[in-house]
């Protein structure tokens, strides 16, 4: 299990020290080449937010690497309301894309990219398409390598710091690990919801790894978030739920979050020193384990950037 663990945590943190691991088949992009025309794709409007930011952040990845404008057209009323949420807590990510007020055009060359879910699925293929839109009908683009070359820039598209409290704040003596929980749709029998059976010995190894790389002295800090805030006040002794004028013991080790979604995000963004994604889709084409580190690091990990 430990070897499980180092590979997937080398995989979080790689977002922050540029591991050559996660350079393996890396594009041999000319980004100089001026735009060829626009690339959209069908948007998974009845997702969640991580997911709506992991879609948006892979189509800006793989429109670099065809030399396009990102674009999305509006379908729907609920193709709005996706724009809203992202706007929230990652608004510099829709400031990249063209945004048109209407369907995709029918002179537009559909095109199939990433058939099956978590498997990366090479744009490259439709780099020598000339048509002015190109419209991609996969699903998800659920892998990192569709974007981890841009990673930096994308981190950088979300929504300024602000007051947290009393959630701790990031410094030089402390070391603040942030788990995130989902569980209130997962628990059905057809997912993987967020279990501690995985969650206590994945932060335990969390914090020893970083331990050895120095961090021995620091003081060693959780911050729960998710859907289960029952469920995450119960993981640890010694939690607290983190209401906005609470006043915090300075013994507390463990805090769970009373934020939304979009400020957790934020949070993640700016003092969370490695961030541990819990509970994922079930069947088979999905890749790992039970659990893993998961889609939330492109914006976890990054306060040192």
């Amino acid at each position: 299990m430990n070897n499980q663990f180092e590979q997937r945590f080398q995989w979080v943190r790689g977002f922050r020290t540029k591991l050559e691991v996660l350079s393996e088949n890396p594009p041999t992009t000319d980004f100089s080449v001026p735009t060829k025309g626009f690339l959209s794709s069908k948007l998974a409007t009845g997702a969640r937010l991580a997911n709506h930011i992991f879609e948006l952040a892979s189509i800006f990845g793989i429109s670099r690497q065809l030399h396009r404008k990102p674009a999305i057209f509006i379908e729907d009323s609920k193709y709005n309301s996706l724009l809203n949420t992202v706007r929230r807590v990652i608004p510099g990510l829709l400031d990249q894309f063209q945004i048109f007020d209407k369907p995709v055009p029918r002179e537009a060359n559909r095109v199939l990219l990433s058939k099956r879910c978590c498997v990366f699925d090479d744009p490259r293929k439709y780099e020598n398409v000339t048509d002015e839109y190109l419209h991609l009908t996969g699903n998800f683009y659920q892998s990192w390598k569709y974007f981890d070359r841009f990673s930096s820039e994308i981190r950088n598209f979300v929504k300024p710091s602000s007051d947290f409290s009393p959630l701790p704040q990031s410094n030089d003596k402390n070391f603040i690990s942030c788990i995130h929980i989902r569980r209130t749709d997962f628990v059905d029998g057809q997912h993987h919801s967020s279990d501690v059976n995985f969650i206590k010995p994945a932060l335990d190894f969390i914090k020893e790894n970083e331990k050895k790389k120095g961090n021995e002295n620091k003081r060693m800090l959780t911050v729960i978030m998710g859907d289960d805030q029952k469920f995450e006040e119960k993981m640890y002794e010694n939690t607290v739920i983190a209401k906005k004028g609470a006043e915090i013991k300075d013994n507390v080790e463990y805090f769970v979050s009373d934020n939304s979604p979009h400020d957790d995000l934020a949070y993640s963004r700016y003092h969370c020193d490695a961030v541990l994604i819990t509970g994922r889709g079930g069947g088979k084409n999905c890749g790992g384990g039970n659990n893993g580190y998961g889609s939330g690091v492109i914006i976890g990990s990054a306060r040192k950037n």
